[in-house]
């Protein structure tokens, strides 16, 4: 029925944007050895009915319960992660056929990405440079080739952000190879991330080329975003932080963030002070996952004296 489809891909959009291929296979597994996936439905909504003697049509959506679907993944101890990141800025170039662009409004590699759906579904967040002439000049070809650092600051300054994807295309013309290079700038640091290469490809046009290496990309830089912040469910870990507020607003609101994040189980108060609470937070899989977390809801930092956090 037209339910049961809508609960599969609703289910499937799910799956594919938390687990990795492992925990993948192994919650099918699960799944077809009789867990009913009913029970993550949290509501079915029903809209625009229109029904004759010929068809019936309407707008279907299902919420699912995630607190639930989670729970179930804790249980069989599948690991997973729920962590969005903040935006990345996508800056590409490319050299074939001896033809080298960087940010260039109508050739840019970055058009082909823009268009995909994948990346609406996705924990990365992609945002995109207008491509303009004063983007050229902070950051021409030569430059982005050269990883200079002050034409990459200059260019998430204009865009007030703070990290970037950097690709490079560069496709051989001797042995029709094409190699595409991925790497993440994060507090003045280029780290590579992986490589894409694509032998004895013979695309019919560059288009052809890009829609494949674009779907290629995305797929590779969710993998590696999934693994690096994966939550594993088969460790349960506690840390001692004190929560630094304001006034009593604020340190529920802190306290609310904190909960709501899916690897903490509890909060358990320890000492209370004025503005100051010592508290330990009981939560699954390693510290570095958590501390991602906390440093997307609060600022958080690791100092001599332990774990602070504040809004």
């Amino acid at each position: 029925s037209s339910i049961n489809d809508v609960k599969n891909i609703t289910l499937m959009n799910l799956t594919n944007k938390i687990l990795d291929n492992k925990s993948k296979k192994k919650l099918y597994k699960i799944i077809e050895a009789g867990v009913n996936s009913d029970q993550f439905i949290q509501n079915i909504i029903i809209e625009n009915e229109i029904i004759t003697n010929e068809k019936y049509i309407a707008k279907i959506k299902i919420n699912l319960n995630k607190e639930k679907f989670v729970n179930l993944l804790r249980n069989k101890k599948i690991n997973y992660t729920d962590i969005q990141s903040k935006p990345f800025l996508v800056i590409s170039s490319y050299n074939i056929n001896f033809i080298k662009i960087g940010l260039n409004k109508k050739k840019s590699f970055n058009n082909f990405l823009k268009q995909k759906k994948i990346i609406k579904k996705s924990l990365v967040k992609y945002s995109f440079p207008s491509l303009d002439a004063n983007d050229r000049y902070v950051l021409p070809y030569e430059k982005i080739l050269k990883k200079d650092i002050n034409g990459f600051n200059a260019l998430l300054n204009k865009y007030n952000l703070d990290q970037l994807i950097l690709i490079n295309i560069l496709k051989s013309n001797t042995t029709n190879q094409t190699n595409v290079n991925i790497s993440i700038y994060i507090n003045e640091k280029f780290t590579t991330i992986g490589d894409i290469n694509l032998k004895n490809n013979n695309f019919e046009s560059q288009n052809k080329l890009f829609e494949f290496i674009s779907d290629k990309l995305l797929i590779y830089i969710n993998d590696w975003w999934k693994k690096k912040y994966q939550i594993n469910n088969s460790v349960f870990n506690k840390i001692e932080c004190r929560i630094l507020s304001k006034n009593f607003e604020d340190l529920i609101k802190i306290k609310s963030d904190i909960n709501n994040l899916s690897q903490v189980k509890y909060i358990k108060t320890k000492k209370i002070q004025l503005n100051s609470n010592i508290v330990d937070i009981f939560y699954y899989g390693n510290f570095d996952v958590l501390h991602e977390s906390l440093f997307l809801t609060n600022n958080f930092y690791k100092e001599k004296n332990g774990c602070i956090i504040f809004n």
